[in-house]
């Protein structure tokens, strides 16, 4: 017979294929088979009805666990405060991280990355910078996600230095930002130039090796001057590239 730990797996299984049916019809027939809930299990159904985009399911689901007396951790936290987040509910968001730290649980990598876009949805500068500087505090080491979090809170900013020396710190420790959209598209608007001089380098081999939209948007130098489109034609000419600018003018196609 499928124990807690069979159902929580399928649970997360289902989720990753993007069956909402599958997972519901798991999650009732876990009940139906009277096994009780642990932590991980509502952890996964939390971040399963996020995704689903079932908000007052994320809730009931939340305060049905703090009913059966269960104690939520990191993941449950983290997944909540995204789940906030998605949800436009910035107050939440904070609300959950407080009570996380009231609760002596102390953030990982996943929680300040998800913490760092929620504050940077918010518009709260402040809170990002010293949300990223808690971070080193608590000598958690960056991973690639939360990087480029940083890189898209920063530009949103137009703390364009900042934004460089997260890249450079990518560079140092042989990271890629993941600035991309799909397969092939690459968003890369509100770059200075010395960012995007830096993101041209750190992405060369997989830009001259694939066909790829590049979303350029307005792209500004120290100066205030548009100029993204010049550096990447630049680039083009420089490697022999084919590159096609859209009627518009905001996005070139390589390849």
């Amino acid at each position: 017979k499928p124990n807690v730990i069979t159902y929580s797996t399928l649970i997360k299984a289902y989720d990753n294929m993007n069956f909402p049916k599958k997972v519901i019809e798991c999650y009732q027939q876990m009940l139906a088979d009277g096994i009780k809930l642990d932590v991980i299990t509502y952890s996964t159904l939390i971040k399963a009805y996020d995704n689903m985009n079932l908000p007052k399911k994320v809730i009931e689901c939340y305060q049905q666990m703090l009913a059966d007396g269960i104690k939520p951790n990191v993941i449950t936290y983290s997944t909540l405060i995204k789940a906030y987040d998605n949800m436009n509910l910035p107050k939440k968001v904070i609300e959950c991280y407080q009570q996380m730290l009231a609760d002596g649980i102390k953030p990982n990598v996943i929680t300040y990355s998800t913490l760092i876009k929620a504050y940077d949805n918010m518009n709260l500068p402040k809170k990002v910078m010293e949300c990223y500087q808690q971070m080193l505090a608590d000598g958690i080491n960056l991973d690639v996600i939360t990087y480029s979090t940083l890189i898209k809170a920063y530009d949103n900013m137009e703390e364009f230095v900042m934004a460089e020396n997260i890249y450079l710190k990518m560079d140092e420790n042989d990271m890629i930002p993941l600035n991309i959209i799909n397969s092939n598209t690459i968003d890369i608007h509100g770059m200075r130039q010395c960012v995007l001089n830096t993101y041209l380098r750190l992405n060369h081999k997989r830009l001259i090796n694939s066909k790829i939209m590049i979303i350029c948007g307005r792209g500004i130098n120290s100066e205030g001057d548009p100029i993204l489109k010049e550096v990447l034609v630049d680039f083009c000419k420089e490697n022999n590239l084919k590159y096609k600018i859209d009627s518009q003018g905001g996005r070139i196609c390589i390849n």
